[in-house]
């Protein structure tokens, strides 16, 4: 095992120790520092470089939050979904500036296609690739608010979004010819909007570090070759 996988090992034990609190928890990920965040507020009124706001195919019936949050950022999204620019198809993206007055920087839209078939898996693989997207055009913090992804339950989606970034971000270079190096994706910050919902919020997102972190150990021996074993 190679000593950055023993680094994360001892943060991870760390982390059940201490817990995660509103000024996050960092971790070194990929060669750069990652951070997740639990808090509370409004996230509408939240500066962020990025917000991510799940886009279904059903265009009524919309969280309120998450009209709140495109009313913020001087996004029209009634025109865009008019106009054919967003579907709310699965994994489709559209990454759109915000007005100056805002808040946010960017807002990107996350397909999820449709409401009543979203689960679990869908919102990690939309997470995942909501931060491997920004990553890649230099952002690398990004927002998201609890009460844009309904249906779900605060302890699930805290769970699933820590578990999807982690999995998401994770990149096996160690026996690469090829500069892999990669932009760092910094911080993770996950909003509910009551303050009752912060313990068990962070406790799900514990969770979801542990099974992210097992998960990339069990990657990074299957990708180990047989001599070295």
């Amino acid at each position: 095992m190679s000593t950055s996988n023993s680094a994360d090992l001892r943060w991870f034990a760390d982390l059940w120790g201490k817990g995660i609190g509103a000024k996050g928890k960092s971790i070194v990920w990929n060669g750069s520092e990652f951070e997740f965040k639990v808090d509370s507020g409004n996230v509408a009124k939240t500066s962020y470089p990025a917000v991510m706001l799940p886009a279904f195919t059903e265009a009524a019936g919309s969280p309120a939050l998450s009209r709140k949050i495109a009313a913020a950022a001087g996004i029209d999204l009634a025109s865009l979904r008019k106009t054919g620019e967003v579907t709310g198809n699965m994994k489709e993206f559209t990454i759109l500036h915000a007005s100056p007055d805002s808040p946010f920087r960017y807002v990107l839209l996350m397909g999820c296609g449709s409401q009543q078939k979203f689960r679990l898996d869908d919102l990690r693989a939309i997470v995942a690739k909501a931060v491997r997207t920004l990553r890649k055009i230099g952002v690398d913090r990004m927002l998201l608010g609890v009460e844009t992804v309904p249906d779900l339950s605060c302890e699930d989606i805290a769970e699933a979004t820590a578990e999807a970034a982690l999995l998401g971000l994770h990149k096996f270079k160690r026996y690469s010819k090829k500069d892999l190096a990669v932009r760092p994706f910094r911080e993770l910050k996950l909003m509910v909007s009551a303050s009752k919902d912060l313990p068990v919020a962070r406790r799900a997102v514990e969770r979801g570090h542990a099974f992210a972190l097992a998960t990339i150990q069990a990657r990074e021996l299957a990708f180990e070759p047989a001599n070295r074993l």
